[in-house]
C-alpha cells in the first residue's frame, strides 16, 4: 500500500469514529429527552437511603416541593413534604438543541465534492 491509501484509510476510520461518538452522544440525549428540547422529568430523585434490608427513604423533588417518602416491599409512606425556598426554585429555560445546531454548522463547512 502506498502513503496516500494509508492516509485516506486513516482519515476514513477517524471520520466512522467521530460519527460512531456523534451517534451515542445523541442516543445518549434522547433518552434524557434533553436532545429534542424536551423539559426535564417531573419527578427527580434527589437522594436515597438504605435503612434496611428492604427498606429504604428516598428524597423527591415534585414540582416546588421536596417529598420524604419510605419505601418498604410492601407499601410507600410519605414521611414529610418541605416546600422549595426561591433560591431553589430554578426556571426552566427552553434551549435550543445545541447538538442539531453544532452538525448543522459543522455541514455547512464541508466542502462539497
Amino acid at each position: 500500500m502506498h502513503a496516500t491509501d494509508w492516509l485516506s484509510f486513516i482519515v476514513s476510520f477517524a471520520v466512522v469514529l467521530a460519527l460512531l461518538g456523534v451517534v451515542l452522544y445523541a442516543l445518549k440525549k434522547m433518552q434524557n429527552g434533553s436532545l429534542l428540547g424536551m423539559g426535564q422529568r417531573r419527578i427527580r430523585i434527589l437522594d436515597t437511603v438504605s435503612i434496611g434490608p428492604r427498606q429504604k427513604i428516598i428524597l423527591l423533588r415534585v414540582k416546588d416541593e421536596d417529598i420524604l417518602v419510605g419505601v418498604t416491599v410492601q407499601q410507600i409512606n410519605t414521611l414529610a413534604g418541605f416546600p422549595l425556598t426561591e433560591e431553589e426554585i430554578q426556571p426552566i429555560i427552553y434551549r435550543r438543541p445545541r447538538l442539531l445546531s453544532l452538525a448543522l454548522r459543522w455541514l455547512s463547512a464541508l466542502p462539497i465534492f
